[in-house]
Formats: structure tokens, sequence, C-alpha cells
């Protein structure tokens, strides 16, 4: 039997269906074959990136993510937040 939407009158634009039917599957038996349809894999089994050695180093790693240029040539707002994030205090960062 299908159902028709109704049109709800108090919103006009949502349909609403009477009669709806909710069937309960969580008794029903699992077979082998219903999992041959897709793989489950763990982080263990993939890697989600290749370790590299030299990534090791957090010096190198930060100059390698994360290039700042010329930081003279920064405003004043852009330096402040990277000494802050590093933890230097705002006369260090300026030199003042």
């Amino acid at each position: 039997m299908q159902q028709t939407p109704r049109t709800n009158p108090a919103t006009k634009s949502r349909p609403r269906y009477e009669d709806v039917i909710v069937k309960d599957f969580s008794n029903e038996p699992f077979f082998d074959d219903d999992g041959q349809d897709f793989e489950v894999k763990t982080i263990k089994e993939e890697r989600l990136i290749d370790p590299l050695p030299e990534l090791d180093d957090t010096i190198t790693f930060r100059e390698d993510m994360y290039n700042f240029g010329d930081e003279e040539d920064l405003p004043d707002s852009d330096r402040e937040t990277e000494c802050r994030t590093q933890g230097i205090s705002r006369s260090k960062c300026f030199n003042r």
C-alpha cells in the first residue's frame, strides 16, 4: 500500500504521513553473506600518513609547515600573534 503525503495545515509545506509502520530488525539473524559487501578497517590496519623521520624534529617540522617569510615585513598584529603562540612576551617580540 502506497502512502500519499498529506500537507500539514499548520505549516502547509511539510508533508505528514499517517499510519507509518516501523519494523524492528534488531532480532534478525546475521549471516556471513551480509558482510561481504563492505569491510571495516581500523587505524592500526591503515596508515593515514607515512611517517617521515625528519619530521620528528619539531623545529624542522615548524619550518616546513609554517612559512612566515620575513617577520620584519609582517604587521605588528601578525607578529604579536606569532610571538604569543610561541610563548614570547610582547616586549621581547618587538625588541622594545
